[in-house]
């Protein structure tokens, strides 16, 4: 079947594996217009190093493994579920297709057998997952023979080649590789593969997956039943009891849904959606309460600083097609309390933007709402780069545009005992908070989104927003990093940005220090005073670098730089544009916090 696909021609063949000097073929050449070019774009594809190999899938329909100190090609897979495009690549006119187009996971000591197994699936370049045992990955060479290597890697692939899974959509959740409670799996411990079922599934459903790690068996598909061009999005797993295996996992779809399944119960048939099938939480815009905010990436999760139950952080909005590329409707942050203790009649239930409550509490439990004070123009910043000094006035020393927002205090009076507030108690009695929201600017109509991935760091919520450039020819787009306390979505107390630049003389002369001077003076901004009348100095929440492109970040691009306190750490952002844009930050505090004699 194969071979059929490759128009049973040996041709082909030769070409794909990187022969370019084949009479009415494309020809693979680089910018000079000598060189062979044949290794495919890289895209959405981010590097995985695990040992001395970096794992990266490519759109000429390969996962490549190189040897990460010389950069030599250990070996490449071709997963089957793209051969039906892979004939393509040969054609004159043929400009860019997505093949290999996500990012693989890599986990060492999976199963009983301790192999390591990386797990990829392919975006935007078909509907499925494959599993490889890259052990050994690192002794491969260019003496190594195919055949053994592919006799000792290849291990799965899902669904199954030759078969179909109507469930299945484009595979752009990222997979993860974890134990899990389930009894009678390939291992002892329940290692599984989880992820979401991705985007344009036949049945268009969001469904949740869980295959077998070790022979990539079908263990479980728990159906939302929530339909009509929607598809779930990467999960959040959850360790509630510390076992070092998943209980909880929250995940996002299409139609602004946030749902949490429980995967408690030994029997991995009793898993389920909690709430009796009902989503936690279901964002909606602005301009109505009909219209959904759709959610494509994988939610932030931590405990409740003050109370019990978990906070689980996510941000809204899409680009997964051409028309994504030119819609302004206003997206969303949001950080929702999950105050369950196990009674499924405690979800909070459709946002209600009219009233800020939630369709399933009473009136009286709200969303606080954070808002901008201020936000340098955007707008223009994408046409011309401009400077913003801490003193409110244009020409201070650093390129940037800020965004402050509220400080407004939460109301954590939803307990256990009174998990719905009676909503007779009267005017006097402030509404109880269940979470926070946080509205991107209304007034440019720039389609500022959330289409990377957030992160949690010592209390503070980082979500890099993109704008996206109106032309498909371009660099992408433009982000703003922001930061928000994780808890109740307030501006920081402190400055974590670095807004005054390089220090100019001292002991400190050419290093990057964040201290009180890089407040922003608000007075001078908005006229808005301290208690006391004062000029009041406020940490701000976003920073913008014009000319940055669409930027990414993990955690495995946050390093921490060498030097005495206060520790700093640079986060090294990759760009749309091929460049690397960097934002040096105070370092979380780490180590012993306290200590108790009992």
């Amino acid at each position: 079947a194969q071979k059929a696909l490759l128009e049973d021609n040996e041709d082909v063949l030769r070409y794909i594996r990187g022969k370019n000097d084949i009479a009415g073929f494309r020809e693979r050449l680089n910018n000079d217009l000598v060189t062979e070019n044949v290794l495919g774009d890289i895209v959405h594809s981010s590097p995985v190093i695990a040992g001395d190999t970096i794992f990266i899938g490519a759109n000429d329909g390969m996962l490549h493994a190189f040897d990460a100190n010389n950069g030599v090609e250990r070996f490449a897979y071709i997963p089957s579920l793209v051969y039906d495009n892979l004939a393509g690549l040969k054609e004159t006119t043929f400009a860019h297709r997505f093949f290999v187009d996500a990012t693989p996971a890599v986990w060492s000591n999976v199963g009983d057998s301790d192999i390591t197994l990386l797990v990829g699936g392919l975006g935007k370049g078909g509907k499925g997952y494959y599993a490889l045992d890259v052990s050994n990955a690192d002794s491969y060479d260019q003496s190594s023979t195919e055949s053994s290597i592919a006799s000792a890697i290849a291990k799965w692939e899902y669904p199954v080649p030759g078969t179909t899974d109507a469930d299945m959509g484009y595979s752009f959740s990222k997979p993860f590789i974890v134990k899990s409670n389930a009894s009678g799996l390939s291992s002892s411990e329940g290692w599984v593969v989880i992820f979401g079922n991705g985007y344009n599934s036949t049945n268009e459903h969001a469904v949740l997956y869980v295959l077998d790690a070790i022979s990539g068996a079908l263990v479980a598909k728990i159906d939302t039943n929530v339909g009509s061009d929607n598809g779930l999005s990467t999960p959040a797993l959850i360790d509630l009891d510390l076992d070092y295996k998943v209980d909880v996992v929250y995940a996002g779809d299409l139609k602004g849904n946030l749902w949490k399944f429980d995967l408690t119960d030994t029997n991995a048939s009793n898993w389920n959606i909690a709430f009796s099938g009902n989503a936690l939480f279901s964002a909606v815009g602005p301009s109505s309460n009909v219209d959904p905010q759709p959610i494509t990436t994988k939610p932030a999760v931590m405990k409740h600083q003050l109370r019990h139950g978990l906070m689980v952080l996510f941000g809204t909005g899409k680009f997964l097609g051409e028309s994504d590329r030119t819609n302004t409707d206003i997206q969303s942050l949001y950080g929702v309390w999950d105050f369950s203790d196990g009674d499924d009649t405690e979800y909070l239930g459709t946002f209600n933007r009219s009233t800020g409550t939630l369709m399933n509490l009473n009136s009286n439990i709200e969303m606080l709402m954070q808002e901008t004070v201020f936000q340098d123009n955007f707008a223009s910043a994408i046409s011309q780069v401009t400077t913003f000094g801490t003193d409110g006035t244009d020409g201070g020393p650093a390129v940037h545009l800020l965004r402050i927002t509220s400080d407004y205090i939460a109301n954590w009076e939803v307990d256990d005992d009174t998990p719905f507030p009676d909503p007779d108690d009267g005017p006097d009695n402030p509404p109880a908070h269940t979470g926070w929201y946080f509205d991107f600017d209304e007034t440019d109509t720039l389609g500022e989104r959330l289409i990377e991935d957030p992160l949690i760091r010592e209390g503070i919520f980082i979500a890099v927003s993109t704008i996206p450039d109106s032309s498909y020819c371009s660099g992408g787009g433009w982000s703003i990093v922001n930061e928000f306390d994780a808890l109740d979505g307030s501006r920081p107390a402190s400055p974590t940005f670095d807004v005054t630049g390089t220090e100019t003389s001292g002991a400190n002369a050419g290093k990057v220090i964040i201290n009180e001077s890089d407040k922003i003076n608000l007075t001078a901004l908005t006229g808005e005073t301290g208690d006391g009348g004062e000029d009041k100095w406020v940490a701000s929440t976003g920073i913008l670098k014009p000319g940055g492109g669409i930027l990414h970040l993990s955690e495995n691009s946050i390093v921490e730089l060498p030097g005495d306190a206060p520790k700093r750490e640079k986060k090294i952002l990759s760009s749309s544009i091929g460049v690397i844009q960097e934002v040096i930050e105070l370092a979380p505090k780490r180590g012993i916090a306290f200590w108790r004699e009992h």
